[in-house]
């Protein structure tokens, strides 16, 4: 017969073993959340150097739409208007 000495043993025993296993997932639990993390630090990155390059290439647009002829930019896209506003009044 056990004595209560024995019970307590077990039950300690018990107590290390359940925690060794909640320590176990817990590091799963973080290593996939640096994982992840490391994983959105990368996309965030590479996203704002698309946004960088989509930037470079907006103000290159505008030079070069800019220096095409001596007008504002905003003439041009008056003109079309206006086409368009005859054309459809016909």
């Amino acid at each position: 017969m056990l004595g209560w000495l024995d019970c307590l043993g077990c039950l300690w025993l018990d107590c290390l073993f359940l925690s060794s296993i909640v320590i176990f997932f817990c590091r799963a639990a973080i290593e996939y959340e640096k994982k992840a993390n490391i994983e959105l630090v990368e996309q965030r990155q590479s996203m704002e150097k698309n946004l960088v390059s989509m930037a470079r290439e907006v103000e290159k647009l505008r030079v070069e739409l800019s220096s095409s002829d001596n007008r504002p930019p905003w003439s041009a896209a008056a003109g079309i208007t206006v086409l368009y506003v005859c054309y459809c009044l016909v």
